[in-house]
């Protein structure tokens, strides 16, 4: 009789309107069924949130946590009542925590019904709102066929498939190493999904600031994976792009404070591990403090002789870098504390802009650009600013230290061959 009540009460209400006064009315109506008063308001002058609003902010987040809350405090009671089931996935998806959405939808939608249809429109957004358009289109064509009439449902099954193929074009130009209409493609995405979550897809945001990076645009870059945090806040991802960015600017105390919050959503990402550790290293170099540079710097070509007739049978690792380069900036924590780790190699960095000829020689035609050499040979290369594969790279060389054959000749007489070209 209560639920009845509160459904007659929202008889009148817009669908924009349903999920913060739903909510509300649902907890007031309960409350009196128990004789203890009436509970909340309605709330009639804040901006009503639903899957195509997003509540900005910690505080509009904390009301719709505190909305499912009573709803499960309403299903303790009503456990067979599928409207609270499902308007407590809504409220969690306002919220902010799509995977605890998904799962309080996903038992209501294997039926077949509006109540199913419901359901899956909520995993369905639940799976947009985490850049998993592909399956929020199925989700969404299933539940038009249990509900044909449903315009919002026919809308969002356009606008699935139109970010899934937005989407799909960014990546493409990506892998493609075309990062300027990769950025692009990106943006476009990010605008078609403001039309319909005013805070945008956070995987989106996050595709635009990894293609910023790569354009060493690290402003860019910051601002679009802030957008992607603030999207999605417990997206470990999205922080660790922020932080990447971060780096990239020099902020290595705020890039590590970001990393830190990433590392506790996902303590399992053995990777980040290894990147809070480097973040952790610049913050305190660039305070002053923590364990030296061990790091070699090159500005004149006339000292890379001098240096491998020093190093003997030592692995030496050398980064080749430009002032200008945003990813070289973003990798360098993590040079430094491989040369901090393995004291049996030598770190190099030489600078691009100062060593033009010599780099040129090198075959080096991207930044960075990582060339391992051994008694004067190059026996291995990397390009990109993939951390977890250059720790993975200097680790392997490392470990088969002396595995070189000693009588190679030197690189003064035996110039590093042509690089390919960088893909």
């Amino acid at each position: 009789r209560a639920w009845r009540a509160a459904q007659a009460a929202m008889s009148a209400l817009s669908p924009t309107q349903i999920v913060r006064r739903h909510l509300a009315a649902a907890a007031r109506a309960a409350a009196e069924a128990r004789g203890a008063g009436a509970g909340g308001g309605e709330g009639g002058d804040a901006r009503p949130a639903s899957f195509f609003e997003q509540p900005a902010g910690a505080e509009a987040r904390e009301r719709m946590d505190a909305a499912s809350a009573r709803l499960e405090a309403l299903l303790m009671e009503y456990p067979q009542c599928a409207a609270f089931a499902v308007d407590r996935a809504r409220a969690l998806h306002g919220a902010g925590r799509y995977q605890s959405a998904e799962q309080a939808a996903a038992p209501w939608a294997r039926g077949s019904g509006r109540v199913a249809a419901a359901a899956r429109f909520v995993v369905a957004w639940c799976r947009i709102a985490v850049g998993d358009f592909g399956a929020a289109a199925s989700q969404l064509a299933d539940a038009a066929r249990l509900d044909p009439d449903d315009a919002a449902v026919r809308e969002s099954h356009r606008l699935a498939k139109e970010l899934a193929a937005a989407k799909e074009a960014g990546n493409a130009l990506y892998k493609a190493g075309d990062h300027a209409r990769a950025a692009e493609a990106y943006a476009a995405a990010v605008e078609a999904s403001r039309r319909a979550l005013s805070l945008g897809v956070s995987t989106l945001h996050n595709n635009l600031a990894a293609a910023h990076l790569a354009l060493g645009d690290a402003a860019a870059a910051l601002a679009a994976a802030t957008a992607a945090v603030e999207a999605h806040p417990y997206s470990h991802k999205a922080l660790a792009r922020r932080a990447s960015a971060l780096a990239a600017m020099g902020k290595h105390e705020e890039a590590a404070r970001a990393l830190e919050a990433a590392q506790w959503l996902a303590p399992a990402d053995e990777a980040l591990a290894g990147k809070v550790s480097a973040a952790r290293v610049a913050a305190a170099a660039g305070k002053g403090g923590g364990p030296a540079s061990v790091v070699v710097h090159i500005e004149d070509e006339d000292d890379w002789a001098p240096l491998v007739r020093t190093a003997g049978d030592r692995l030496i690792v050398v980064d080749y870098f430009a002032s200008w380069c945003g990813p070289c900036k973003m990798i360098a924590p993590t040079f430094e504390q491989l040369a901090l780790r393995y004291s049996q190699a030598v770190f190099v960095k030489v600078n691009g802009d100062a060593c033009a000829d010599f780099v040129a020689e090198a075959g080096v035609t991207a930044y960075p650009t990582f060339h391992l050499y051994r008694h004067g040979r190059r026996v291995d290369e990397m390009r990109g600013a993939d951390a977890s594969a250059l720790s993975r790279l200097v680790a392997t060389h490392c470990a088969s230290a002396g595995a070189a054959d000693p009588s190679a000749g030197r690189l003064a007489d035996a110039p590093p061959p042509v690089a390919r070209k960088a893909e």
